[in-house]
């Protein structure tokens, strides 16, 4: 393989500063190639309970990381949420370039134990879907980075929009923010941010709210959910504040606008 350029050494950089501010976890990658250009802070597990618990046993930590994970990896592409020996909680995906596994991406650690952390800077989960959020985030990174190590070309425009597209309809009902949607480009907010106005002409939160009630005037043209139904599917918990919005974009309540379908018999 060729070596990488420092472009592309940098976009890798940018995706890695990307996804820990996002996320809220360390980001590290065991590379087999050796071939990202990454820091060391990125390159070994450098969270302060990692560092805590490899000053009192690194073989077990080498143990797990490399060997006891890079085999439960082997056969499972989607990586897992997994524990270390000594207690940290993390989510692991593999990395692949060209069909071979590159490395391993790890996002953590954090504490899901019963009691105290055993190390002051391990955080906890916010809920139930925290970490498995991160995870798929995780695995959106993994994606990106084995692109960016094949050297295959940037997506097009077309690819991008719809990924773009794509990722919002998955998150209608939930608050999205532009650093997530970075994450799942592959790109770093700012330059994310960039993009949308390049593709769709409008700012990121305007465009959330344009997928949402274009969602919102499907489900209300063509179901009998009642408005208040429809605004929670797409993520408005008022909905009178959904009747608001949605009349501003369309000229008409959501009640008039269903009236220009009416049901067939």
């Amino acid at each position: 393989m060729q070596p990488l350029s420092a472009e592309q050494q940098e976009k890798i950089r940018e995706l890695f500063d990307g996804a820990e501010s996002v996320t809220g976890l360390r980001l590290c990658l065991h590379d087999r190639l050796g071939r990202t250009g990454l820091p060391p802070r990125f390159r070994v597990h450098s969270h302060p309970a990692c560092v805590a618990a490899k000053a009192k046993d690194e073989p077990a930590c080498v143990q797990f990381d490399v060997r006891e994970t890079g085999r439960a990896l082997a056969g499972a592409a989607a990586g897992r949420i997994q524990t270390c020996p000594f207690g940290h909680t993390e989510a692991v995906v593999p990395v692949f370039c060209e069909g071979l596994q590159a490395g391993v991406l790890f996002a953590g650690p954090c504490w899901t134990g019963k009691g105290a952390p055993p190390h002051a800077a391990l955080i906890r989960p916010a809920g139930p879907g925290w970490l498995p959020d991160r995870h798929v985030m995780l695995r959106a990174v993994a994606t990106e980075l084995g692109r960016l190590l094949s050297g295959r070309q940037d997506p097009t425009p077309a690819s991008r929009r719809q990924r773009i597209l794509t990722f919002l309809h998955d998150r209608l009902a939930e608050p999205v923010t532009l650093g997530e949607l970075a994450v799942a480009v592959g790109l770093s907010p700012s330059r994310t941010g960039h993009l949308v106005r390049e593709l769709f002409g409008m700012t990121f939160p305007r465009l959330v709210y344009s997928v949402k009630l274009r969602e919102a005037a499907r489900l209300l043209a063509s179901t009998d959910l009642t408005i208040g139904e429809v605004a929670q599917h797409v993520g408005f918990v008022d909905p009178n504040y959904f009747t608001r919005v949605f009349s501003q974009e369309y000229g008409v309540s959501p009640k008039q606008y269903r009236r220009q379908f009416p049901a067939e018999a």
